[in-house]
């Protein structure tokens, strides 16, 4: 398959699916909840290396991979382990298919090997492109209101362009392995924002979920750095 195909296909995965799916899982689930499942997707990478990069997994990835399906769980059954239930399913299915989506489009992405600037524009201007053809086959073609542009500019320019950049800039001018680190406030960060922007109060399984899944995060730092200095 050509070169140019692989990044469109991959880059849909994480620019239109991605944000699609998490699109519908917001719409249905508490913002909280749908950013919370969404950090499932370090997990997911680990799934899709191992399966699809061959990687080895190790004690460390195995913690975190646990880790992160049992803050999920909390999460999405609000805590009700014994008596199963998902609330919302479908708004979790989404929220859970934007998680799979980013995680596969990482995993493809790091097999690749192509610029990685060039194969993000691509990967915008494909889902650009994608995002438009939907919304005619749908029949759904209107001029947006004020807001609704201001909403998309918001969403296009502030919740993505300028963080894929900012993020470039302090990975080429920082440390790389500290400001890696620093991705994990992300979700601490939102969890505030849903409480103090759009006035949804913080539920213990929401920060208990993420307590766990950044337990497994650090577990997996821990053992890979003891496994690393051990082979040297």
């Amino acid at each position: 398959m050509h070169r140019s195909i692989r990044m469109i296909l991959i880059g849909s995965l994480g620019v239109f699916f991605y944000n699609y799916f998490l699109l519908l899982g917001t719409a249905r689930l508490k913002a909280q909840t749908a950013f919370v499942i969404n950090e499932l997707w370090p997990a997911l990478i680990i799934l899709f290396s191992c399966w699809i990069l061959k990687e080895k997994m190790n004690p460390g990835k195995a913690a975190a991979v646990i880790f992160s399906f049992l803050g999920i769980l909390v999460v999405t059954t609000d805590g009700n382990l014994a008596e199963f239930s998902l609330g919302d399913s479908r708004g979790v299915f989404y929220a859970l298919m934007a998680a799979v989506c980013y995680g596969m489009y990482c995993t493809l992405n790091k097999k690749e090997i192509y610029d990685k600037n060039l194969s993000v524009m691509i990967s915008y201007a494909a889902g650009t492109i994608t995002a438009f053809i939907l919304v005619l086959i749908q029949g759904k073609l209107t001029i947006p209101t004020g807001s609704q542009a201001a909403g998309m500019l918001w969403n296009g320019i502030i919740c993505n362009a300028l963080p894929y950049l900012t993020w470039a800039l302090a990975l080429d001018l920082g440390n790389t392995a500290v400001i890696a680190n620093l991705a994990y406030l992300t979700p601490f960060v939102s969890l505030l924002l849903t409480h103090f922007v759009l006035g949804e109060k913080i539920t213990v399984f929401s920060v208990l979920g993420l307590v766990l899944i950044v337990t497994g995060i650090i577990i997996q730092m821990i053992v890979n750095k003891k496994m690393e200095a051990s082979e040297i």
